[in-house]
């Protein structure tokens, strides 16, 4: 029994921190201890959540979000059908029409409207953290439209791929399961009716959550393929793209 308590122990020590060695050092640990060559990174405060949550004070108890949401008209000029994707749905153009907890919270530090340090709660007061600049990747702690990390700089989103988008055939009534039960996870089990709020390729074995919109629809978000605290599939995916195996999960070719 003593042995098999201090299995438990050291168990329940371990999870946390490989938890946390997922972002530890990657591009999206803006502390001042992140050790990777040429790291965006703040000048001086060394905790790695703060950037995006807060335990008390937080924007939302979901997610307890530390971040303002972003206001940018966004434009798709480039997309066919006059402005619609394939399937005849308006692209997005003003932060309503994404979901509450989804592409807006990736836009609010990738677009460049928002400084990455400017947090609405760190010591009990809203504060903007001093972000060491990279050249041509940000400019007074912003993102700019010549960093690799630029997604919807000045509002324009040409060249990405679709966000804030419904999945065809989709609707909910309750907020989504797949946002929350399959978060990152892999699962061959997902349901794909309206309840299941998330996508399932059987063959695949992939789950991957879709977000629910103020009009009821689940939507595709960019949580829908990227997992911010998790890079063991490269640039944060939910599951490895080899053999595009990560795309194949919706367009079912």
């Amino acid at each position: 029994m003593r042995n098999l308590l201090k299995f438990l122990a050291v168990v329940a020590l371990v999870m946390p921190l490989a938890g946390q060695a997922q972002i530890k050092n990657s591009r999206h640990d803006l502390s001042s201890s992140n050790s990777t060559s040429g790291a965006v990174k703040a000048t001086s405060v060394d905790q790695v959540c703060i950037f995006c949550h807060v335990p008390h004070n937080a924007q939302t108890t979901l997610a307890l979000w530390n971040r303002k949401n972003p206001t940018s008209t966004y434009t798709w000029t480039d997309s066919i059908n006059n402005g619609k994707t394939s399937q005849g749905t308006t692209l997005p153009t003003t932060a309503a029409q994404f979901s509450a907890n989804g592409s807006l919270r990736c836009l609010s530090c990738h677009d460049g409207s928002i400084a990455l340090g400017d947090v609405m709660n760190m010591g009990g007061s809203a504060t903007t953290i001093a972000i060491t600049d990279q050249a041509s990747r940000t400019s007074g702690g912003k993102i700019v439209g010549t960093s690799p990390y630029d997604i919807g700089v000045g509002g324009d989103l040409r060249k990405n791929h679709p966000v804030g988008v419904p999945f065809p055939g989709q609707t909910g009534t309750t907020a989504p399961v797949g946002a929350n039960q399959y978060y990152g996870a892999t699962n061959t089990g997902c349901s794909t009716n309206s309840g299941g709020g998330c996508v399932n390729n059987g063959t695949a074995g992939k789950a991957l959550p879709l977000y629910l919109n103020s009009g009821n629809a689940l939507q595709i978000e960019c949580a829908s393929c990227h997992e911010p605290h998790n890079t063991a599939n490269g640039t944060f995916l939910r599951a490895s793209n080899a053999g595009s195996a990560l795309c194949l999960t919706c367009h079912q070719k």
